[in-house]
């Protein structure tokens, strides 16, 4: 199948419909599901151990919490112990958990203190990355405007809410907590964005001659190429890291990533069309 296949077999409002549809699917999960947040924004459980002459490996430990209590678990070096955080309330599993540490570590109960691990985010902190991210939205759109074209900035904004419902909506059926390392890898997103769009835009409306759809098929072949290196780069980032913030963070980016090729691939080009079709139609008319 060609690249330039869409805009050559689709209409320009199946063009749009397509991704609209896509994201209304993304937006009900997140509204059936509920987002996934994670310990930054709803707290969790913290499991402190001290005492001990020598520390149990790390690895194994959260590998049987894990089991144990079905929560990502990290586990940090402390002192003369370690401490355990968990994504959220063990209500109920406290004996359980101190039963683990002693059957398998041997660890006495007098060591293990079991309490409530607060949010890192409080709600005013909340609000502030909303505005955050709007203001980045807002950026996007009047950076684009001042240094390229009108359709080039209303694309980028549109395609930027949708890869972001997107990027959201998988982390709902996928189950994967949002971190603050998922907002940060979300807010980079909108950096990626402007770049496609820009390049899409250079591509179609002032850097090439000849036939459109070839110009489309060039352009998105690049884009396919770089966003599929990158989504394995980032994929493999997160299956390899162990550590939870790392992995958090480069699956949004590879969410971000993945999604956006979707909705430029189909909404940004029905956006780029509409324009130059348009501008045919003008100078049509002044030439007469």
């Amino acid at each position: 199948m060609r690249l330039s296949w869409p805009p050559q077999r689709l209409r320009g409002r199946s063009l749009v419909a397509i991704p609209l549809i896509v994201s209304a699917i993304f937006l009900l999960a997140i509204l059936v599901l509920g987002l996934p947040l994670g310990r930054d924004f709803n707290g969790g459980t913290l499991v402190m151990v001290r005492g001990l002459d020598k520390v149990p490996d790390f690895g194994q430990l959260e590998s049987q919490i894990d089991r144990l209590a079905g929560l990502e678990t990290v586990v940090r070096a402390a002192g003369d112990g370690f401490d355990i955080e968990m994504d959220a309330q063990v209500v109920g599993l406290e004996n359980e958990i101190r039963a683990l540490l002693l059957d398998s570590f041997g660890i006495p109960s007098s060591s293990i203190v079991i309490g409530e691990l607060g949010p890192v985010v409080s709600s005013a902190q909340c609000f502030q990355i909303i505005a955050l991210g709007l203001g980045a939205l807002i950026l996007v759109g009047v950076v684009t405007f001042i240094f390229r074209r009108r359709v080039a900035a209303v694309t980028s904004v549109v395609v930027a809410v949708l890869d972001v419902v997107g990027v959201l909506g998988l982390m709902a059926i996928l189950r994967v907590p949002i971190n603050l390392a998922s907002i940060f890898g979300i807010l980079i997103v909108f950096v990626y964005v402007v770049e496609v769009n820009v390049f899409l835009g250079y591509r179609l409306l002032k850097g090439a001659v000849g036939d459109l759809k070839e110009n489309i098929s060039e352009a998105m072949r690049a884009d396919l190429t770089l966003s599929a290196i990158a989504s394995v780069v980032l994929l493999s980032v997160s299956f390899i890291v162990t550590a939870v913030s790392v992995r958090e963070f480069a699956l949004a980016l590879a969410f971000g990533v993945a999604v956006n090729v979707f909705n430029v691939w189909f909404l940004g080009i029905a956006l780029y069309l509409r324009h130059i079709e348009r501008k045919k139609v003008v100078s049509y008319h002044v030439s007469i």
